[in-house]
């Protein structure tokens, strides 16, 4: 905010223009609706060069450049999600990505989020069913401490006991909420009826495991989790926003140069074969108050 005005109020002259919308209305008669309004061709799509580089590490950076804004936007990228739950326990990867930013070696939740506030920069972190995302949105003129509180969760984190009790509970409760929604039921239940037992894809689609399997958790299990998938060989950067990969490259390489390579297990993505016939599968929920039909194909 700072800086935005120095830009421009500085020089003591400032001048806003309002250009107010033109007053419309509906027309009474004159309209023809006979015909579809004709549609006019689209304007090109221009997209900006996608740039890649590699650091010392091997970890691969893709990065476009985009000048609109002062704002540089960074996803680190990580090929495990909930598929890679075949190695442990139903709701791990998951739950291994929502304690990322609630500790490092060096600072807890509240302090990542004081400093993620003093710097104007937002992180999240997440998982899906073939992967896991750091990603940060931070103005230029922070990005060289926003790099820094970004490789540190990333890279460190701590899963305090006592956070991971509670997002436990939470995750618990998450649970107990979808199986009672017809849609959510039918989400966990899919997955396996899909592609059977013991296969990558076979856990709940929410990747939120079963009631036995998170209460049965520790937060050893998701330093594991991150231990065994983080890897620079398992990884990718991606950057997008006003900076070039000639610039960005050092300053990752400083943050993420130091990232061993370790070998990651092989996902059981094995070949499902189409069912000779359509299948029904009722799930009978006594006292429901209402039925849904959900297709799968």
């Amino acid at each position: 905010m700072r800086d935005a005005a120095v830009r421009w109020l500085a020089d003591g002259v400032y001048v806003l223009e309002v250009h107010p919308f033109a007053q419309l209305t509906a027309a009474e008669k004159g309209v023809g609706r006979d015909a579809l309004p004709e549609v006019d061709s689209p304007p090109d799509a221009t997209f900006p060069t996608i740039e890649k580089g590699t650091l010392s590490n091997g970890i691969t950076v893709l990065a476009a450049t985009r000048r609109a804004t002062p704002i540089v936007d960074l996803t680190l990228f990580v090929d495990a999600g909930f598929a890679a739950d075949q190695y442990g326990a139903q709701g791990t990867a998951s739950l291994a990505l929502s304690m990322l930013d609630e500790g490092t070696a060096t600072l807890n939740a509240l302090e990542i989020s004081d400093r993620l506030a003093n710097l104007g920069t937002t992180l999240g972190t997440g998982s899906s069913v073939d992967g896991s995302t750091v990603s940060m949105s931070s103005l230029k003129n922070n990005l060289a401490a926003s790099l820094d509180l970004f490789a540190d969760v990333a890279l460190n984190p701590s899963f305090p006991q006592a956070d991971f009790e509670r997002l436990q509970q939470q995750r618990l409760a998450q649970i107990q909420a979808q199986k009672a929604s017809p849609v959510q039921m039918a989400l966990r239940v899919f997955p396996q009826l899909l592609y059977g037992a013991g296969h990558a894809y076979s856990s709940p689609y929410q990747g939120s495991g079963s009631e036995e399997s998170v209460s049965g958790l520790t937060r050893t299990d998701l330093a594991a989790f991150h231990a065994t998938w983080f890897r620079p060989n398992n990884a990718t950067l991606v950057v997008v926003g006003d900076i070039a990969i000639d610039e960005i490259t050092p300053m990752l390489e400083a943050r993420f140069g130091s990232w061993k390579a370790e070998p990651v297990p092989e996902k059981n993505i094995a070949e499902v074969s189409h069912k000779a016939s359509s299948v029904v599968y009722l799930m009978d929920r006594p006292g429901s108050g209402q039925s849904i039909i959900l297709p799968a194909m």
